[in-house]
């Protein structure tokens, strides 16, 4: 009984739909529109509500959380709100994140609770925990022109190859390392590597699956390139919650929400929403003339089924 009065008065608030949804905004490097999300209209003033907790961002991370685009999860933490009654506010100090994600761990006074979309690493120094389970997995794969066969039946194989990564994608400490191993020629953007790849000058790029597909249709090349069947990694992506908060109620509700089949359904329906949007805002892009390189009959081969994400 004492636990039901505190996780009443700790999570009570005003219920107030916010209604999200992707608008398209030009796309100035590419020429086409790319979506951004937006919310219809805003909530009570940040932190005004008991039941507000807010979380620093990678700003720069499209489609996990951006300060230009937004994130599928403006959608998800929405649903959270209105399902497990917790408001989760995102904030983004592109210029100051590193170092605010330095004083969070250190225990310094902050303005947030929460970091969101971060990677699993061992912190002995801090006391902050995540929450369990993780939010999604972030799958890297190997991605090949659809005329290249590769004889590739472990990780260790790809030494055979030329390989390449983005210097843009975000992955773990864990595949970091691997990486390092590899020997892996390095491109600044995804406009780079497929370019390499797409001419012949390597064989593979290891990515991260949404930021790798995204970037393909924005492209006019996603019926030029194919996807591993099954990811080489996969990456839990995770909300990590300041000490203060250890013994709160709001904690153990947000975790037995992201436990639920609801919220399972939910993440994987925005996600797919976003690629839905993508494919149709870019059916009529005209490829970059590299792809003249590759012969029109070697690229029949469908590669439209998109793979499902990982609970």
């Amino acid at each position: 009984m004492k636990y039901l009065i505190s996780l009443i008065f700790s999570i009570c608030f005003i219920s107030t739909a916010t209604a999200v949804t992707i608008e398209m905004l030009p796309d100035e490097k590419h020429g086409i529109n790319i979506p951004k999300y937006r919310l219809d209209f805003e909530d009570e003033a940040l932190g005004s509500s008991k039941s507000a907790l807010t979380a620093l961002a990678n700003s720069d991370n499209f489609p996990i959380s951006s300060k230009k685009q937004g994130s599928v999860f403006y959608k998800i933490f929405s649903n959270i709100k209105e399902n497990a009654r917790i408001r989760i506010d995102v904030l983004y100090h592109p210029e100051k994140y590193f170092d605010l994600v330095q004083s969070f761990e250190r225990g310094q006074e902050v303005d947030f609770d929460l970091l969101f979309g971060v990677y699993y690493k061992e912190l002995p120094y801090s006391r902050n925990q995540y929450v369990f389970p993780a939010l999604m997995t972030n799958n890297v794969h190997l991605i090949t022109a659809v005329q290249k066969k590769l004889d590739v039946s472990k990780r260790e194989d790809l030494k055979n190859y030329k390989g390449m990564r983005i210097r843009t994608d975000k992955v773990s400490d864990m595949v970091a390392k691997d990486f390092a191993t590899m020997k892996l020629q390095i491109a600044e953007d995804f406009d780079e590597a497929y370019e390499e790849l797409l001419t012949g000058k390597i064989d593979y790029i290891v990515a991260s699956y949404y930021p790798s597909l995204l970037a393909a249709y924005s492209l006019g090349i996603k019926k030029y390139i194919a996807y591993s069947q099954e990811p080489l990694w996969r990456m839990p992506i995770f909300i990590r919650y300041h000490a203060s908060l250890k013994n709160k109620a709001e904690i153990k509700v947000l975790s037995d929400y992201l436990k639920s089949s609801q919220y399972k359904k939910l993440r994987e329906s925005v996600f797919q929403e976003l690629i839905d949007v993508y494919k149709a805002n870019t059916s009529g892009v005209v490829p970059p003339t590299y792809i003249k390189f590759m012969s029109e009959e070697n690229t029949t081969q469908s590669n439209d089924e998109e793979q499902t994400l990982e609970n």
